[in-house]
């Protein structure tokens, strides 16, 4: 507080989100594949240390950040909801960006768990893959990209309208994403260039392991808190 104002102090990240990301890609292209894996790997392991304590409701590319050194963060958990609290957010309230929303939080927002969050990154993933959002309405194909073959029953199980249906945990989603990964990684010809930076800094060599930091940042009822977890590649 400073003469009677309250603040939140949070990290200013240099950098730019996902959003950005996907809508400076030209049509019929994509982020390289194993980018977007490592990625998604990073986006899990930080749900899966927040969903300790809270579900995020608002997973979304405009909160994906992504900073020089390809390093991922979680951000804006506005309209979070703390399990020890459950009732701290309106039943009646519309939470999160239609698009990504689970049914189950279109019918009713605070009886939601973390297999919510599982649906939003499922259709942020096909975003991701594609250029696209399955929405149902047929686009040029030409402009799109397709899902690979491996990805498509993961995805499916994520989007899954019933939620038992669904990967129970985000480990367990992480897990199916990590094989995948690895199949990709090793087979020689099928490795895509690293994620390519957002802003202009030094390259290391793609070969060398680097730990991943996942940011998360809650700020609720004027207090700011914060987990940092590293994950190594």
């Amino acid at each position: 507080t400073s003469d009677g104002t309250i603040y939140i102090s949070m990290e200013l990240l240099q950098g730019r989100t996902l959003r950005s990301m996907l809508d400076k890609v030209e049509p019929g292209r994509r982020i390289p594949l194993n980018a977007i894996l490592r990625m998604f790997d990073a986006l899990c392991a930080a749900l899966e240390y927040a969903h300790n304590v809270t579900i995020h409701r608002d997973i979304k590319p405009e909160n994906i950040m992504v900073l020089p050194d390809g390093t991922i963060k979680l951000m804006d958990f506005g309209i979070s909801k703390l399990k020890s609290n459950p009732n701290l957010t309106s039943a009646s309230m519309v939470m999160e960006t239609p698009h990504y929303m689970s049914p189950e939080q279109l019918k009713n927002s605070a009886n939601v768990d973390g297999r919510a969050d599982i649906y939003s990154v499922g259709i942020m993933l096909y975003e991701a893959l594609t250029g696209d959002l399955p929405t149902g309405i047929t686009r040029d194909k030409d402009t799109i990209q397709e899902v690979p073959r491996a990805l498509e029953p993961v995805i499916a199980k994520c989007c899954h309208p019933q939620a038992q249906k669904r990967y129970q945990t985000v480990g367990d989603l992480r897990d199916a994403l990590r094989k995948i990964r690895v199949d990709v990684e090793t087979k020689s010809g099928e490795v895509d260039a690293p994620l390519a930076p957002p802003v202009s800094s030094p390259q290391k060599d793609s070969n060398v392991s680097r730990k991943i930091m996942a940011l998360v940042v809650i700020a609720l009822c004027g207090i700011g808190a914060y987990f940092t977890i590293d994950v190594a590649e």
